[in-house]
């Protein structure tokens, strides 16, 4: 509980006046248990789902600083503790799937997230389906799209192409190419 009022109080001072280089100095010193990476990153998270566009760009910042100090597989544990509650989180964030994508895209492009992370399997294996999953990836695909980066985004999209063809393929055709 001391770790997560600590967290909290370094991204109110963070989003007021510091940079990522002194708030992630100031949060080093809770990562000493071997649950701490993914307990930190969790409350980074949520706390940035409830802040504007701009204080969640200072997350995506500040969890790339602390990369350096943190596994990536504390990461991805921290995103799938995350995409297994966002049923829940939707309650109180409506956009919370959204937000998931966002720092899904954003985690790939920084480096915190490797891209075998995201598959079709992966959210399968999370219990997330339908408005949920299709908020999470369709702005996971929008962020990569502003990225420019064709070859990340030809990766990510791969495992995706055989669902999203027999998607489509079945009842959903007309959804999309209706007129």
């Amino acid at each position: 509980m001391k770790s997560q009022k600590k967290t909290k109080n370094v991204l109110t001072d963070y989003f007021e006046e510091e940079s990522p280089e002194d708030a992630v100095e100031r949060l080093k010193d809770c990562l000493k248990s071997p649950t701490a990476p993914v307990v930190m990153i969790n409350n980074i998270l949520t706390i940035a789902f409830e802040k504007k566009d701009g204080e969640r760009k200072l997350c995506v910042e500040l969890l790339a600083g602390l990369k350096e100090f943190i596994d990536v597989k504390a990461f991805e544990k921290a995103f799938e503790d995350i995409i297994i509650s966002i049923p829940d989180l939707s309650c109180d964030i409506p956009k919370a799937a959204e937000h998931t994508g966002y720092f899904l895209a954003e985690g790939l492009k920084a480096g915190f997230i490797r891209i075998d992370f995201i598959t079709p399997q992966k959210l399968q294996d999370s219990f997330i389906t339908g408005q949920y999953a299709e908020g999470l990836l369709s702005q996971f695909f929008k962020i990569l799209l502003q990225k420019e980066d064709v070859e990340l985004l030809k990766t990510a999209f791969e495992p995706f192409a055989d669902s999203l063809q027999n998607f489509l393929r079945d009842k959903n055709r007309d959804r999309f190419f209706s007129s």
